[in-house]
């Protein structure tokens, strides 16, 4: 598991990347996804949480920079602090990242599951499957443990 220092470092401020991390969820035993934009140097992070509107920028349960980029969740709801430590499961770059970049900055207009969240999906899970599987060029995989990846979506 690569360090937070090690993972700063693979940001590259002349490139367009897109990171997939997850850190425990507090469901024991689960995993919690995010995604990290790195638009030549401008970070970005989204993911789907339980709590709606939370932060300065929310879309329901779609949340952009809720939490520092590289930073895994609270372990305490409704808290900013004692945050989880992240994994970083996988990134692309370039092309596909770029790609990438451009579907996951449109998610408040297309995900289908913004005003929903259940525990066994739609949850975070489904959002990042979902962005996993309309963007096959990023070639990561959620683990095993990512309840709600499975959860249909008809889009």
């Amino acid at each position: 598991m690569k360090s937070l220092k090690e993972i700063r470092q693979l940001v590259d401020n002349n490139s367009y990347q897109v990171f997939l991390f997850t850190c425990p969820a507090n469901v024991p035993g689960f995993r919690h996804p995010w995604f990290v934009l790195n638009n030549k140097g401008k970070l970005t992070r989204w993911e789907v949480l339980f709590e709606k509107n939370s932060g300065q920028i929310g879309y329901k349960h779609l949340h952009n920079n809720l939490f520092d980029p590289f930073t895994g969740i609270s372990r305490f709801p409704y808290s900013k602090k004692l945050l989880r430590k992240a994994r970083l499961e996988g990134y692309t770059t370039s092309g596909p990242a770029k790609k990438a970049i451009a579907f996951i900055e449109k998610s408040p207009d297309k995900y289908p599951f913004r005003d929903y969240y259940r525990l066994f999906g739609p949850n975070s899970n489904t959002y990042a499957q979902w962005v996993l599987d309309n963007n096959p060029e990023f070639e990561v995989k959620l683990p095993d443990n990512s309840l709600g990846k499975d959860y249909p979506i008809n889009t």
